[in-house]
């Protein structure tokens, strides 16, 4: 395809809005009032008396210092002379002379008006230095109190339970604190202290879902006329620490550790179904399967995230191998001893029974031989109860016993959702301790638990939160959309699916066919796509300022027109902000901004744009607005992850709304069909299956009905020649089919078959980008930054203010007490900062800087009040800590315009996901 023969220019959206009849709701479970008890008010007005002073003292610096300048070069008596020169030198620096009598003699020798004006100056000089002294014994008097309200907050049963599962090594130190007297602690309670306030800040001013930290919430849409505004409503009773519930489940990783040990002893493997691995194809000479190996993430991290390597495999024919493939025909089991037992009879001479077993079990190895029952059902209401119950199905003692340990595991993990904290954690010690047994009775040597053994979600009571659909898709959804028009700009799926497109046409032709799926995965990845990925790590998208063209290694006029589209979208940021003047305003985009840069866009006719939105409803400047936090992929994926919280009742419920709204936005032609992604013991990927099919990929075990699967040897890839589009069909069902992944690894995370599949998703992972290539580099400057940005009703970027710490004034890392409030508030007022931000420093690698252009990536952004010194003591570790880049962003909404309200008034951090999934025709 030319240039000339590319549509390009994406339209506003003509398809139909569809929005699920649910969301998500992330509410902090302490108000935000708590935070006010760690203020250091007086120490803070002390600081601000100080810098009163200091600014008298610096609107004398320039004019006395100049009225001094000339006498000096007039004086001939030395000892005055160099009299005038040291008080001069004082004043320029806001300095207190040593010897203050001495100072008012040489100050009497001059002009009546100069020494009174002198004479001011150093009554006001000598103020400073007394305040500055006396800032030690108020911040002295007053840290003992604020210590106590820590101390208080971090005792709280909300808190400990969720630092109990974040941080067992925090959780265990912490009664250390607690007990010391706030007047002096020792260095470990000054690590513990800073250790647990990060924990205060985040429960209090950030939404991160894990156990009791942050509560969700399902939120309703509804036609309901009385709700404020139309854009979110939270019921006030059902906010606080106490109206929280429970929701426990057992570490899925256990499960995969139970399923190695098992199918490690020959006496179980022998009593285990084994069935062929699916997908595989054979010639006259080899068999083809999909090798996957499992590789066992770390038990000591917080999370234990196993990971697959896929890979082709072949395998000669042979007479053993052919009676193997008859005696398990596709799709069928049987008990690995019988199997043993019958290919040994076949051929008894030449198959000693040993040699069989050791075979068997070599072919276990390479994965051609699978075992499914040891596979976990992720779409089980209950994994561990239906793991145990195909167990148990066995009918052998081991296998009885060990179904009834993972029972009684679950039964544990129930039980901890109705303990006290003191009880949880003699459960979790319990569980460590049975899992441990558990694994050393199946023949684990050294046997080792998972360090987070549970994971815990928490609800606020059902019923609590609405919002009015036709309030959303009037106002902030439509904003939304008109938004979506140019995200494809800063989506990494993008090139990764055009990429996949060239690699066809050049293989197939425009309107070519591809039967093999599997062969052409391995061929992508082997000839194309992992040189491709290497290439793209190394990229630099912007150097000197200036946008550079993505890899476009097929000559694709598609991959162009995004390119064109970027570069409008920079020019249209730098001719707009160039004209907007103070940082301290909006920068308000419309939708002629929107128009320039979506008419260089190609068109990538997908029928269907899912699309989740993280934001925060709030009063900014007076009006009611929306803050936009991140976009991320629609079609149910932000739900995935809580629907065990909020099953189902009589068929009803929030599993069954996101199937029925799934089918409405299908496009004509078209079936929705899930992809797992691969993985079966991650927490992340349990869900109910919500979409109408499942493709099973290569060597998977689906427990889904027959009727309801899509083996990928099903599929088959065909080429549209009018519009250049490559389409992923089934030949059953003689239909598009559009992958649907629902768990939370990157795309790039997955294994090779499932991430091929995936670029034929409608997954989108965009990062909104605005400021890239308009946004001035800080040089030497001691700061910078950039104004708020707004689309209609959609604040769409925070002000941002960025500086190296290098820059940052001497002595205010590391300073102590009160000098270090006052070092941070003299910065934070002389640069505009509000009291309340969110700080993030860079990660960059100093190792690989220099190779990879200086690149700089960033770590998570942690709260800050610069009227709190437990705040400030963390922002002093990670200015510290940081290489080249503070980024300080405002927190928006602040806290004036915080909308969840408990029934006193109080107000709680609250964020919402939305899904608006764009559909075609019906």
């Amino acid at each position: 395809m030319t240039d000339a023969d590319l549509a390009t220019g994406r339209a506003a959206g003509t398809s139909e809005l569809m929005m699920p009849p649910h969301f998500m709701l992330r509410v902090a479970p302490l108000a935000w009032e708590r935070l006010e008890g760690l203020r250091f008010g007086r120490t803070v007005e002390w600081a601000d008396a100080v810098l009163e002073l200091e600014g008298r003292l610096q609107g004398w610096s320039t004019p006395l210092s100049d009225a001094i300048e000339p006498l000096v070069s007039g004086e001939t008596d030395d000892d005055h002379r160099r009299a005038l020169i040291n008080l001069r030198r004082d004043i320029f620096n806001l300095r207190t002379p040593r010897n203050p009598d001495r100072a008012r003699e040489t100050m009497a020798r001059l002009s009546p008006e100069l020494a009174a004006e002198l004479e001011e100056w150093l009554k006001t000089s000598l103020a400073y230095r007394q305040l500055r002294r006396d800032g030690t014994g108020v911040f002295k008097d007053e840290v003992v109190d604020r210590r106590r309200v820590l101390q208080r907050l971090a005792a709280l049963p909300v808190l400990r339970a969720g630092i109990m599962l974040a941080s067992p090594s925090l959780d265990e130190a912490l009664p250390t604190y607690l007990k010391a007297a706030p007047e002096h602690l020792s260095k470990r309670n000054r690590r513990i202290e800073r250790s647990v306030s990060e924990y205060v800040y985040r429960t209090i001013a950030k939404t991160s879902p894990f156990s009791t930290l942050t509560p969700v919430s399902l939120g309703t849409f509804t036609t309901d006329s009385d709700i404020d505004e139309g854009l979110l409503s939270v019921d006030g009773d059902a906010l606080g620490p106490d109206r929280l519930t429970s929701h426990t489940r057992l570490n899925m990783a256990i499960l995969a550790r139970v399923g190695e040990a098992i199918v490690a002893d020959d006496e179980m493997l022998d009593d285990l179904p084994i069935a062929i691995s699916s997908g595989w194809t054979t010639d006259r000479k080899r068999v083809r399967y999909m090798r996957r190996q499992r590789r066992m993430g770390d038990a000591a991290a917080a999370m234990t995230l196993d990971t697959f390597d896929e890979n082709v495999f072949y395998l000669a024919h042979s007479d053993i191998v052919d009676d193997l493939f008859s005696l398990l025909p596709a799709a069928s089991t049987r008990r690995l001893s019988e199997i043993r037992q019958l290919l040994h009879e076949k051929s008894p001479d030449d198959r000693a029974m040993d040699n069989v077993r050791r075979y068997l079990r070599h072919l276990v190895r390479l994965n051609l031989l699978t075992v499914p029952m040891l596979v976990v059902n992720i779409h089980a209401p209950d994994p561990v109860t239906d793991f145990a119950t195909r167990l148990g199905g066995l009918g052998r003692p081991w296998a009885t016993a060990l179904a009834e340990d993972l029972r009684g595991l679950n039964q544990s993990v129930a039980s901890f959702r109705e303990c006290s904290v003191d009880e949880r954690r003699v459960v979790l010690r319990d569980l460590h301790s049975a899992v441990k047994k558990t694994l050393s009775r199946l023949g684990v040597e050294n046997p080792e638990s998972p360090r987070t053994i549970l994971y815990e979600d928490a609800t606020i009571p059902d019923g609590s939160v609405r919002a009015s659909a036709e309030g959303w898709k009037e106002g902030a959804a439509a904003d939304l959309r008109q938004l979506a028009r140019i995200l494809p700009l800063f989506d990494m799926m993008s090139s990764h699916r055009l990429m996949v497109r060239g690699f066809f046409h050049a293989r197939f032709g425009r309107s070519g066919r591809c039967d093999d799926l599997v062969k052409f995965t391995h061929e992508f990845h082997l000839d194309v796509y992992d040189q491709y990925l290497n290439f793209a790590a190394s990229h630099k998208t912007f150097r000197d300022n200036e946008y550079q063209d993505q890899e476009n290694w097929f000559k694709m006029a598609e991959v162009t027109a995004l390119d064109d589209a970027r570069r409008m979208l920079i020019s249209e940021m730098r001719r707009r902000y160039a004209a907007h003047g103070d940082d301290s305003e909006e920068l308000v985009l419309d939708n002629d901004f929107i128009e320039a840069v979506a008419a260089k866009m190609p068109v990538l006719n997908e029928e269907l744009d899912p699309r989740a939105y993280f934001v925060q409803v709030g009063d900014v400047d007076g009006e009611r607005r929306v803050v936009l936090n991140r976009t991320y992929t629609g079609l149910s994926l932000l739900f995935s992850r809580f629907q065990h919280c909020f099953p189902d009742q009589d068929g009803a419920g929030l599993t069954g709304a996101l199937r029925d709204h799934l089918r409405e936005v299908t496009p004509d032609g078209a079936v929705l069909a899930e992809v797992t992604g691969g993985y079966d013991t991650s927490n992340l990927n349990m869900h109910a299956a919500v979409t109408e099919y499942e493709i099973v990929c290569p060597g998977e075990v689906s427990f889904r009905d027959t009727e309801d699967q899509i083996p990928v040897e099903d599929l088959y890839l065909e080429g549209d020649e009018a519009t250049g589009t490559v389409k992923l069909k089934s030949r059953r069902l003689g239909k598009e089919v559009i992958p649907v992944y629902l768990g939370f690894l990157m795309p790039m995370a997955l294994p090779e078959m499932q991430r091929l599949l995936l670029t034929f998703s409608r997954t989108r992972v965009a990062i909104l980008d605005l400021w890239s290539g308009t946004d001035q580099p800080l040089g030497d400057d001691e700061i910078g930054g950039h104004p708020r940005v707004r689309l209609g009703d959609i604040v769409l970027v925070r002000r941002v203010w960025k500086t190296d710490p290098s820059n940052l004034p001497e002595g205010i890392i590391g300073a102590e007490g009160a000098e270090r409030i006052l070092g941070w508030r003299r910065w934070a007022k002389r640069h505009s900062l509000p009291r309340h931000v969110f700080v993030t420093p860079d990660k960059v690698d100093v190792e690989d800087s220099e190779e990879n252009g200086g690149g700089v990536s960033f770590g998570k952004p942690q709260f800050v009040d610069f009227e709190d010194d437990f705040s400030l003591n963390l922002l002093d570790h990670i200015a510290r800590s940081a290489n080249r880049r503070l980024v300080f962003t405002e927190m928006l909404p602040d806290s004036d315009g915080l909308v969840a309200k408990g029934e006193s008034g109080e107000q709680y951090v609250s964020e919402i996901t939305i899904e608006i999934n764009e559909a075609g025709t019906k």
